[in-house]
């Protein structure tokens, strides 16, 4: 079985199958939800998107293996969460400042707005969006990552971990081509840090960091000509 998972052919398919699934996550889940009531569908969309997440990571772990989260050294997680964090605030920065670009070509304009509804569903917007980020680099920074790093040569894999990157970004197509670009310096620097260190756990702090600071507070509305 283990010649058959790393025989070229078989990689492919893997990356086939957990690419089409992740693309597929965020579609199913907003097509689940589109009929709920707006107060609540940022919610409902992010259950159902980690709901299929969730299936999405134990396939791969299945065929792929867990990947490496972090140290056991205390030291180096303190080292390791500094670099995520601070990786966070720069993709922050970074879409913003592809969104702000975009919205001036495009006539979309930013309003910041804290996410709406009782407490108690502001709290669970927070534990969706941290297990959101969690699974995400899961499957694109751990299994496409492994993945790639089976392929037999090295532009090969510099060629599979940038589509990475892109499919990544393409995941988010479902809220627009400035939600999709606004995504790819979050996939880019994410996949450095998993590279640098080995482990996930930068990553995954980037990307909670990105998504509590961005994604949920960043609303695009068009302008109306006056």
């Amino acid at each position: 079985m283990n010649n058959l998972i790393h025989s070229l052919e078989w990689r492919s398919y893997l990356v086939a199958i957990i690419v089409v699934f992740a693309l597929s996550s965020m579609s199913l889940a907003a097509k689940w939800t589109s009929n709920r009531p707006s107060a609540v569908l940022n919610n409902t969309f992010l259950q159902a998107h980690v709901a299929l997440m969730i299936g999405i990571a134990i396939l791969g772990a299945i065929v792929v293996g867990v990947p490496a989260f972090t140290s056991s050294n205390f030291l180096a997680l303190g080292t390791l969460s500094g670099s995520g964090i601070a990786a966070g605030v720069l993709t922050v920065a970074a879409n913003r400042l592809i969104v702000r670009y975009a919205r001036g070509a495009s006539g979309l304009a930013i309003t910041h707005r804290a996410p709406s509804g009782d407490q108690g569903q502001r709290v669970m917007r927070i534990l969706l969006l941290t297990a959101a980020a969690i699974l995400e680099e899961v499957l694109f920074r751990g299994y496409l990552v492994t993945i790639a790093s089976w392929l037999p040569s090295p532009t090969l894999v510099v060629i599979a971990l940038s589509a990475s990157v892109l499919c990544f970004a393409l995941a988010h197509i479902y809220g627009g081509a400035i939600e999709a670009l606004g995504k790819l310096p979050l996939g880019a620097v994410t996949l450095m840090l998993t590279l640098g260190s080995g482990l996930l756990w930068p990553a995954i702090v980037a990307h909670i960091y990105f998504n509590l600071m961005a994604s949920s507070f960043l609303v695009m509305q068009r302008d109306i000509p006056r």
